[in-house]
Formats: C-alpha cells, structure tokens, sequence
C-alpha cells in the first residue's frame, strides 16, 4: 500500500508499510507554534530522512509538510537502493 502523508496545522502524519516486516506504521511530526526543531510523536528530534541520527530537522509549522515529505521520498529512495 502507498503512503498516505496527512497535514494539520503544525503536525504530519505519515502512514506507510514498513519495508521489512510490511506491518503499517504510522508517526506524527510536529513542530513548536514558532518553528524549530522537529520532533516526533514520541517527542524525539527528527533527523534527515526521518531517522533518529544525523542533521536535525528544522521547520516552521507552514514549512513542515514540504520537509516531511522531502525528508520521506530521500528515505525511500535510499531504502530503494538498499534493496527493501
């Protein structure tokens, strides 16, 4: 099944398949009122490709759904090259 990427005012959420076990995963993203970091819905800092390492994710709540699904398509086309 495709993803299907919903945005709210400040918040994003993400449903996809995961590429190993292809149980439907679902993570919220959200950032402060005034922008910043941002964070997911267990409150940890987002990184690139919406990993848990690398370069923070900074976004304004306007901004956020064009980084969230920036930061998806460079997360699945690594996952492509990968072989998942």
């Amino acid at each position: 099944m495709r993803a299907k990427i919903t945005a709210v005012w400040g918040h994003v959420i993400v449903e996809r398949d995961d590429p190993i076990s292809g149980d439907r995963i679902r993570r919220s993203y959200h950032v402060p009122d005034c922008g910043g970091y941002v964070r997911d819905d267990r409150g940890r800092q987002v990184c690139e490709r919406l990993d848990s390492r690398g370069a923070t994710l900074r976004s304004s709540a306007l901004d956020l759904p064009d980084v969230i699904r920036r930061e998806y398509r460079r997360r699945v086309a690594r996952d492509r090259k990968a072989g998942l």
